[in-house]
């Protein structure tokens, strides 16, 4: 049995996905979140190794994804609701997380590529969410570009 790998940023924003949709679910703290994230293991383990990949990531970009994410959730919620053909609180909690970081990456991380945030986005919708859920996030995420990042993708 091989088991899988999850690199650098993307782990990163694998665990945060982890820890906001345990956010967006239990609306636990911040703080009692991470710790929980943190005390997992997260290493090699036979028993789930098909569900459970080797992670390698930057545990301060996790915390602010996380904490970031947590202290602007009303701005990204208003940057992302023009864009959504559902009300806020009828999106499924793994779209929902997997739009809080990319949008909280396009409106705070201007040195990713616009086009980074959407890709990884569009592997966590398809690695975690329902069948579709990554063509949702794509179509919100290309819009929310379009607003936030017009000089990038006019010189693209």
């Amino acid at each position: 049995m091989t088991s899988k790998k999850v690199h650098g940023r993307h782990g990163s924003r694998w665990l945060a996905l982890q820890g906001l949709y345990a956010w967006v679910l239990t609306n636990n703290s911040i703080p009692s979140i991470e710790q929980d994230l943190v005390a997992s293991d997260f290493q090699f383990n036979p028993q789930t190794v098909d569900i459970m990949p080797k992670i390698s990531f930057d545990a301060p970009y996790v915390h602010e994804l996380i904490h970031g994410i947590a202290a602007r959730k009303s701005t990204l919620d208003d940057l992302m609701r023009p864009h959504l053909d559902r009300p806020l609180e009828d999106l499924n909690p793994v779209e929902y997380a997997v739009l809080l970081i990319a949008i909280y990456e396009l409106s705070e991380r201007p040195e990713i590529p616009y086009k980074v945030v959407i890709n990884e986005a569009i592997l966590l919708a398809k690695q975690f969410g329902a069948q579709d859920s990554h063509k949702f996030v794509n179509g919100v995420l290309d819009k929310t570009a379009k607003a936030l990042r017009r000089r990038e993708l006019a010189s693209a």
